[in-house]
């Protein structure tokens, strides 16, 4: 009967606290699938009965369910409070470390799942060395590292810098897509502060299109600056898409002053076509620009 109580998720406390005290074995035996009263509290989203059956028979924090899964794997996949979270690890710390078949450890799940700072921070905790760790996509294909995870899910610039503190070099390491914290940083929009940060400790990010990611995401000009004065080159650089900085910066609306800044460092590209066949200035006129600006790309290259 407890393993039917808790399917539903509607049992009340009372009502599993009655059918442990009845039968307090039950808190240990799997039902005909291969379930633990604690995975079915999990998996029901039931946090009002998870501590009664989890302190009923704490060993269970240890045993995976049919698919091979933790409690605290299951916790996180169906959003089980920080509580909940602190109580399976405080009966078995060891589940931090342990993978699902998918690659992903505690931390990996949580940062994905967006869960609070204070759970991200436990499982850190709880295994430090799990900062240094990527999932993995198949068998082999080694993925993102958490400070990755946690910059694409946006999660608190704590969370991130936390994760930075616990593994530095995490800064200089490429995600599953190829991208550097860097570039999801400024894909987020975390805050210049931590933008500079992360450049600070790897210019050689700036090289990596980083310039081109700060336009198309509004970054601050103080950013774009900063990136430019690492990695001046990246104003002759074109992106996949076949356009210079100065396309970018036009067709995003960027102010007057970062449009000066890459005509000083390549004034050639006033001359350069975009992928859509327009020149900057054409860009300018399309954007309505200032007239400072237009005239700034008309200067350049009165041909134009």
């Amino acid at each position: 009967m407890l393993h039917s109580a808790l399917k539903d998720g509607r049992a009340s406390k009372a009502k599993v606290f009655s059918l442990l005290a009845a039968h307090p074995e039950g808190a240990k035996e799997k039902d005909s699938d291969g379930y633990l009263p604690l995975h079915l509290a999990l998996k029901s989203k039931a946090a009002n009965t998870t501590e009664t059956v989890l302190t009923a028979y704490p060993d269970a924090a240890r045993e995976k369910d049919p698919d091979g899964r933790l409690p605290l794997l299951l916790a996180l996949m169906n959003e089980a409070s920080e509580a909940t979270v602190q109580s399976l690890l405080n009966s078995f710390l060891d589940a931090a470390m342990e993978k699902d078949q998918h690659g992903h450890l505690p931390l990996h799940l949580a940062l994905i799942r967006k869960v609070s700072e204070a759970t991200s921070q436990s499982l850190l905790t709880a295994y430090p060395d799990a900062a240094k760790e990527k999932d993995r996509e198949g068998r082999h294909h080694e993925g993102s590292l958490p400070l990755h995870l946690a910059l694409t899910s946006k999660a608190s610039e704590a969370t991130a810098q936390t994760l930075v503190d616990a593994y530095p070099d995490a800064i200089k390491e490429k995600d599953r897509a190829g991208w550097l914290p860097l570039h999801l940083a400024l894909q987020s929009k975390a805050s210049e502060t931590f933008v500079l940060s992360l450049l600070a400790a790897n210019l050689e990010a700036a090289k990596d299109l980083s310039l081109h990611f700060a336009l198309e995401h509004n970054a601050s000009e103080a950013t774009v600056q900063s990136l430019l004065d690492a990695y001046p080159g990246a104003a002759k650089e074109e992106n996949v898409d076949g356009r210079l900085l100065l396309h970018l910066a036009l067709i995003n609306n960027t102010s007057e002053a970062t449009v000066q800044s890459l005509l000083a460092a390549n004034l050639e590209a006033a001359k350069e076509k975009g992928c859509d066949g327009y020149l900057p200035l054409h860009l300018a006129l399309m954007k309505k620009a200032s007239e400072a600006m237009v005239q700034s790309l008309l200067t350049a290259y009165p041909d134009a």
